[in-house]
Formats: C-alpha cells, structure tokens, sequence
C-alpha cells in the first residue's frame, strides 16, 4: 500500500463527475503552488527532469493518525491569469493476478442486461414528441470480437472498463500481461491501467465481464468459427458473423503496393511504346 499526490487542472463548469475522469486526468504541478506534508516540504516531480509531470511519493512521510497537508499558494495579487487546480492523495493498493481474475468474474454485466442495452442503443432515445422529432437510430451495431492489443486472435475472457462508451471488449489475460512493469515480477504501474480502445480508466475496479459476448464466444467455438473478427446485432438482439470483403482479409505491405503499382505502370509504359502497325489497302 503507497500514498501518492497528485494535481490536476480543473474545469469549474464540469469538475471531475466520476472517478475515471480523475484518473485519466493529466498531472501537472503550478509553479506558484508549494506543498507540504506534517511540515515536510514536497518537491514537485517536474516535466523538466522527469519527461511529464509525476505524482508525489507520500508513502514514507505518512504517519499513523492524523495528517496534515500544507498548500501554499505565492500568487501576486495583480495577477488574473486562470489558476483553478483539483489536489487529491491517493492510496494505491497492489492485487494480484489471481484476484484480479476473480474480482472481474465477480464484475459481471448478465448477458440479458447486456443485450437489452445494445437493444435500446438502438431503438435510439424515447420521447413523448416523436411525432414532433427527427430520431436517428442505427439499423445494427457491429461489435468487434479480436482482442486490441495483438488483433491476432479473439478474446478469451472479455472485458471493458465502467467508463468506456463502445462495446468492443479486449482480452483481460492479455491486457494484465502486457501492463508496463518497472522490473520483472513487479506490480504494473499504476498509470497505465487505461483502456486499450479509448483510454478511458479501466483500474481493476472498473473492469466490467460482458457475459453476452462469454455467450457469443461460446457459440462461435462451438461451430469453429474463433477466427470470427466482428459479429452484427440487430435491434431485436439477434446477431450473425460479420462477413469481411475479401480485400479486408488480405494484408498487403505498403511496399508490396508500391512494387506491384511500379509494375503496372511500366507495363502501361512499356504497351504504350510499341510501335502501332496500320494496315492500309
């Protein structure tokens, strides 16, 4: 368990309505603005030496009971320039692989709440004057099934975050193996619990099992279809396998293009050049 500072700036109008958009919000620390900690003076991890602004270290300066944190704001009185800041300690706690896992399956959206939201997704917003309104609503949603991170394989277990509007899932396996780690062996680092799609906040505790797509997965196993990148949801909550152009399957190397498009062009060049023989009678 670790104890961190953080700062970040703040829209008055909007604030930070969830904990997400804390999370993903980007720290930064006022040049005007000192801390300190039960009389101890913090010193700011800045962009200059550091590459981007980091959180502060409190760890070892907390003390069991009560603390105390000092902020000193040295602003001159004639300066009008936008200064508004939110300041939070964080407390930051290590899980292991294993209850990661289990707190997840224990973050299950059922299958038929899941389906019942793309369901109303898509018969758009209900309102007593839609005679009186233009709605546009979406005739299907495509939802993409191989997991973000290696776009190689379908997921096995599929997970998005609390915050994250699409339903596209990634793999949870993959996403824990592939957090950014100080050494081998050690926790990930705490920033990089972001989503792979949108990077919205998906720490362990907004991870969310989409149990229509467990659903979805079981089916297209069943019938030997894992290589299934996209499936299509109707408004009445059937689905079917999203069948890709030929093209789209095909992976073409912009070097290979260039050659094969060189080719040609010097094959036109080369049918233009030929001598023409008309015949007259």
């Amino acid at each position: 368990m670790t104890f961190r500072l953080r700062c970040a700036p703040l829209d008055p109008c909007k604030g930070f309505p969830d904990e997400g958009s804390w999370h993903v919000a980007e720290n930064i620390w006022p040049e005007t603005a000192y801390f300190l900690l039960n009389d101890h003076v913090l010193e700011p991890r800045r962009k200059l030496h550091h590459g981007r602004y980091l959180p502060i270290d409190l760890t070892d300066l907390v003390s069991e009971g009560e603390n105390e944190l000092k902020i000193v704001i040295n602003r001159h009185s004639t300066d009008r320039s936008t200064f508004s800041f939110a300041v939070a300690v964080e407390l930051v706690e290590v899980m292991s692989h294993e209850s990661i896992i289990k707190a997840v399956n224990r973050q299950t959206i059922p299958s038929e709440k899941s389906l019942d939201d793309i369901k109303k997704a898509l018969a758009g917003p209900s309102s007593a004057n839609d005679d009186d309104d233009i709605v546009m609503t979406s005739s299907s949603m495509i939802i993409k099934l191989f997991d973000p991170i290696t776009c190689a394989q379908i997921f096995t277990l599929p997970v998005r975050g609390q915050f994250c509007l699409h339903r596209d899932p990634f793999d949870l396996e993959m996403f824990l193996e592939t957090r950014k780690r100080d050494h081998p062996g050690w926790p990930a680092v705490v920033d990089t619990w972001l989503c792979p799609i949108c990077r919205a906040c998906v720490a362990p505790q907004h991870l969310v099992k989409d149990g229509f797509l467990v659903e979805v997965r079981k089916v297209l196993e069943e019938k030997g279809l894992l290589g299934t990148r996209m499936i299509t949801v109707a408004p009445d909550g059937s689905w079917k396998v999203k069948e890709e152009a030929e093209e789209q399957n095909e992976i073409r190397f912009p070097a290979l293009k260039r050659e094969e498009n060189d080719a040609n062009v010097n094959s036109a060049a080369e049918k233009s050049s030929e001598p023409a023989v008309i015949a007259i009678d």
